[in-house]
Order: C-alpha cells, then structure tokens, then sequence
C-alpha cells in the first residue's frame, strides 16, 4: 500500500516537450546547465562518449566544482562495476577522449534534473556520474561532460543520461540537437517535426554513433572513404570541435581541394575561394556549403580539418554538425538530418496550466527526499527507480 501512495505522489507524468538551451564556448564545444544535485553545473554536450563525468575536486582553486551532498552515493564494487579501485572497494573509471585527454575517478549515484528550469517541467533521473580525481590534458573551463553517446552493448558500462531517463518511457529514447554558431538545442523525445529530414543509417558501436559515409567529393574529384566502416568507423561527435581524418585521408581531402595551402592555428588554408563539399552516405548526399565551414585566419580560407596519427577513424564533429537538426534514434538505428539556423531556434512554448504547480510540487517532493534519513532515502530511491 505504501509503495503505490509514494508511486502515485512520486511518478507524476511530465509534458511532452524536454528542450535544454546550449550555448557555444570560445574552446570550441557546446554546454548546458544542468541540475546536479543541488547544484547548477555547465556541461559540456557529447555524442562520442557515454559517461556523465564531472570535477569533484578543487584542484584549480574554481567555485563551481561538484561537492558531496547528502544525497550523494559512492557505488560500491559489485557485480554490475567493470572496475574496481585497487582496494576493492569502489566503482572506478578511466575514459579516453578523441583529443587524446585521459581521466580517471569513482562512480557515484546522483540526483539529475534536466529540462526547462523556466516553467520547472524538468526530467529526473537518479543516475551514475563519474567523480574526477585524476585528469591528463583535460583542461575544460566546464565542470563537466554530458556523455549522449551509447553504452558498449552487452557489458557492464553504466549507460547515459537518456538511457536512464527513458527506462521508464521508451519515446524518451530519441534525442536531437541542433548546434547554430552561437547557441543550439537539446530535444529529448521530441521526433515528429523532423520526418521531413534526410535518414541515414546508423550504428552503436563502443560508445559511438557510426554513420556508413562512403566517399567526400569536391568538384569532380573524390576521396573513398568505405574503407573506414570495417576500421575505426564514421563517427558523429559533438564533443570534437572540427574533422579529424587519418593521415591518408586527410592528405587526399587537401590534394582534391588545392595542394597550396598553408597550416595556421592547426588548420589547412588557402587563398582560393572554396566550393561546397559533398558527403556521400550510402543512403543520401549531405551537402557541405562554404559558409557553413570557411573559417578565417589572417585573410586565408582555412577548412575544420585536423590530422589524427595512429587511428583509422573519421570524425564528424562539431562543424559538421553545425546547423543542421540531427535526430538520434538509437532504438532504430537511425539518425535523421535536415538543415535548419539553429540560432534561430527557440524553446517551445509549454501550456503550463495544470502543469507547473503538480511539477513544482514534484520537484520540492523529489528534493525532499533526496536530503532525509538514509533509511527513508533509499525507500523513495526504490520506487523512484523501479516504478516511475
């Protein structure tokens, strides 16, 4: 009898809209703020990684790192934890980032909030995040990273943010993001307004969204790139800030376009006016115009090309993605693509009759429950969990 009482005042049914506003960072990615715990936190948007992860320590001597709240739990080391730290008794990590960073911590379980903070109508969860206590070159103003990208399918990997907020509702699977050139959107669960868009396939493989991209043509000149799909794969990756080839791939894109170029800031320039590049999936064309990627540097037109050693993968990060809204189904395995300002873009507009006052209601409940006893946390905790 209790469990449907607290069911009844816990798991209240939220609108259909979750929309969270992103804003565009000088280093070259995209945050939101997000609700951890109690506390607000900038977090950086990221589809080439699972992990939610955040800076627990204040080693740079910032205000805004995430401390310990009561309700606050250090998974322990169990059957479900990949690793354990060398004393048995903690979940710990260490994750590898595209740009070669490294960091390494403990897991614990967390109050999320997410959502449109304006009208109070924000997603829940009560979610693993990683505890940061070791870092190699992961300097990020943020305090942390927003992992979108997919768990390693039939392992012991936590899964993200999403995988937790749909547990319950299976619509809320699907997510977008529209990134302009200063400010973009997160959708969760919002699908329909996108059918219109061009549908590429789309695989989860080691926490990444592979596309199936078969060659880049410039002009009448093309560079094959299929050759990719049974090796690192074509990843979709808002967490990196421009394209990064192998080697191979990344000398034949420059020799198609014009082999007099100049490398300034890390990015092939040159003095021609460039023409538009085109994306050939096995399903669609995607073009590529250049005002969509001409980036300007002492006069020169430089591409958002970069060289990546050792690895033969191509990522398809955030310049690419750049004004395009790009749905992400991984339950059909697809993603689906249509150009659109994103600047432009505003938050819907929520009815909040009937609505903001039950949600207000939830969310005083939800972090009532959060800062109790332990005994009476964990109670909620379960039915929050298993019945909502």
């Amino acid at each position: 009898m209790l469990i449907y009482f607290l069911q009844s005042v816990i798991c209240q049914q939220l609108p259909p809209y979750h929309q969270i506003s992103l804003e565009y960072q000088q280093e070259g990615y995209f945050t939101a703020d997000i609700m951890i715990g109690n506390q607000i936190q900038k977090m950086i948007i990221d589809t080439g990684s699972h992990a939610t992860v955040l800076d627990c320590y204040n080693r740079d001597k910032k205000d805004n790192y995430f401390i310990h709240q009561n309700s606050t739990i250090q998974v322990p080391c169990n059957d479900k934890c990949s690793n354990c730290d060398f004393l048995g008794y903690y979940c710990y990590f260490s994750i590898s980032y595209a740009d070669h960073s490294q960091i390494e911590g403990y897991y614990i379980r967390e109050k999320v909030l997410i959502g449109q903070q304006k009208y109070n109508i924000q997603l829940a969860a009560y979610t693993y995040i990683g505890c940061i206590t070791k870092r190699n070159n992961f300097n990020y103003d943020a305090n942390g990273i927003l992992g979108l990208g997919p768990a390693f399918k039939n392992s012991n990997q936590y899964g993200n943010i999403i995988d937790e907020i749909s547990r319950k509702d299976k619509t809320l699977k699907i997510f977008s993001l529209c990134l302009g050139t200063k400010k973009g959107i997160l959708n969760i669960g919002i699908y329909d307004q996108l059918i219109d868009g061009q549908t590429l396939k789309m695989k989860t493989i080691k926490n990444s969204y592979r596309l199936n991209l078969k060659s880049i043509d410039y002009n009448d000149l093309s560079v094959d790139i299929s050759h990719l799909q049974k090796e690192g794969g074509i990843i979709l990756d808002s967490g990196s800030t421009y394209i990064f080839a192998p080697q191979n791939i990344y000398s034949g894109i420059l020799k198609m376009i014009n082999e007099d170029y100049e490398v300034l800031d890390g990015l092939p320039c040159f003095k021609l006016d460039l023409e538009l590049i085109q994306f050939n999936f096995e399903e669609t064309q995607i073009l590529y115009y250049p005002d969509e990627f001409i980036i300007e540097i002492q006069g020169l037109k430089c591409i958002p090309l970069m060289q990546i050693s050792g690895e033969k993968r191509l990522i398809l990060g955030l310049w690419w993605m750049r004004n395009k809204n790009i749905v992400f189904d991984p339950e059909n395995n697809k993603v689906v693509i249509r150009r659109t300002n994103c600047d432009d873009i505003q938050l819907k507009e929520v009815d909040v009759a009937g609505i903001e006052e039950d949600n207000k209601e939830l969310i005083n409940i939800e972090n009532k429950f959060f800062s109790i006893e332990n005994s009476l946390k964990f109670v909620l905790l379960f039915v929050f969990q298993e019945y909502c």
